[in-house]
């Protein structure tokens, strides 16, 4: 009897062990999962749904008679809020209508929360009037927790009219890094431009790029592969098309005000310009775009925007003699463009770009804020101007300086010598480097 009561006791004991051991097993893998995903979204280097997923992103624009276009859809994890960015026409008068959200929570219970009311676009810039369309709606607290919602968004003057099904994902994560200066933009086939334009601001001091993708057919994942798996880049698809009635700025516009919006928690300044478009701080004392906005950071917290003016750099008859002559086959946009507009274009004449503090702008239209903060011009001699490679664009590939003879300036070319390592002093390595 003792001897089966010892048995049955060693059986137990075992049985215990077996359990605690399956256990730890289990919560090992678990921390491991959930550290390795922690360090991955720390450090911006791994392919994290929130990020990637295309399920993420709308492939294809929601477009409905009597409802608003709506270019994305997301949920910022701070404010526990969605946000929904589209473009409007001058007729729409959405702010004066009601929206509400239907969220499908655990076991399929549906949450309804009523859409915040909706701010109006009124100024007009630009040629054509396009407006910006931003609804924000209320996530319920059951769901905070969750990566990702499924909601319907309705009118609340018709309910038959509504966009179903949408998939929610997360602006960034909760725990992600704020960054002090990031930069975004959007293109289209446009991939050997890229490198050279990350590379260059990196060196002044971008952190992160956020590059939408226009493409149907992109080749920009391969071309910037290094980028992406470094974690300095994101890459967000956006293949959408235009409406009818309006032109190509629509899907700028989308683009810029949810760059904006997605990131108005992680970071405190945005940079807006194009691929062909480089930021040159003109201090030497102050080398750096970030040393720049330091100084603007400290002392005005409710600014919108710096507005940073237009400068056209382009190719002098010269300069194109000695390139043929010398065959600089890897010239890179700084050596073939070492000439200039004497002066730089004047503000608001649809040139200017901007450096925006996000927290601080509703709208925002492609030169700058339609409401938000102030903007604050910045001087092009003395803090910081946009130098422009028009001609290097495919798109204006005639481009010249409208100047009869436009003036030398080949500080970009050095800049760029010394961000590769060269130093700019002997005569004979500015030959080989082409600077003139």
């Amino acid at each position: 009897m003792p001897t089966h009561s010892f048995r049955r006791s060693l059986e137990m004991f075992s049985s215990m062990i077996l359990i605690f051991q399956m256990f730890a097993v289990f919560y090992y893998t678990i921390q491991t999962e959930t550290r390795n995903l922690w360090r991955k979204e720390r450090n911006g280097s791994d392919s994290s749904p929130r990020l990637y997923d295309p399920s993420c992103y709308l492939e294809l624009k929601l477009e409905k008679s009597s409802m608003p276009i709506i270019h994305s859809v997301f949920a910022d994890p701070i404010s526990h809020e969605v946000v929904a960015v589209g473009v409007r026409f001058w007729f729409e008068n959405w702010h004066e209508d009601s929206f509400f959200c239907e969220f499908r929570g655990p076991k399929g219970r549906v949450l309804i929360r009523v859409a915040d009311p909706i701010l109006k676009d009124y100024q007009r810039f630009g040629a054509r009037a396009q407006y910006v369309f931003v609804l924000t709606c209320p996530v319920p607290e059951p769901l905070y927790g969750m990566q990702k919602l499924t909601l319907a968004l309705r009118r609340a003057s018709n309910t038959s009219l509504a966009y179903e099904n949408i998939t929610v994902c997360h602006s960034q994560p909760r725990e992600g890094k704020k960054r002090f200066l990031s930069m975004c933009t959007m293109l289209k086939d446009m991939d050997v431009a890229v490198p050279k334009w990350l590379d260059y601001h990196r060196y002044l001091g971008v952190e992160h790029v956020y590059i939408y993708d226009n493409s149907n057919t992109s080749t920009l994942h391969q071309t910037v592969r290094q980028y992406v798996d470094s974690g300095f880049l994101t890459i967000i698809p956006w293949a959408h098309a235009y409406s009818p009635g309006k032109t190509y700025l629509e899907v700028q516009i989308a683009h810029e005000n949810d760059c904006l919006w997605r990131n108005r928690h992680w970071a405190d300044w945005m940079i807006k310009i194009d691929v062909d478009e480089f930021l040159q701080p003109m201090d030497p004392s102050v080398p750096l775009i970030t040393d720049i906005l330091r100084k603007y950071n400290e002392f005005m917290k409710s600014i919108g925007s710096l507005r940073v003016q237009n400068w056209f750099f382009c190719r002098g008859w010269n300069q194109t003699r000695i390139s043929n002559q010398t065959q600089h086959h890897h010239e890179s946009v700084f050596e073939r463009n070492q000439f200039r507009s004497r002066k730089p274009t004047p503000v608001n004449t649809g040139r200017d770009k901007a450096v925006v503090r996000p927290i601080n702008v509703h709208f925002f239209k492609i030169h700058g804020v339609k409401l938000g903060g102030d903007t604050i011009t910045l001087s092009p001699q003395t803090e910081m101007r946009m130098v422009h490679y028009r001609g290097d664009n495919r798109l204006h590939s005639g481009f010249r300086c409208s100047d009869k003879q436009p003036t030398k300036d080949s500080s970009m070319c050095r800049l760029w010598a010394k961000m590769q390592g060269f130093e700019m002093t002997g005569h004979q390595r500015a030959m080989e480097l082409n600077c003139l």
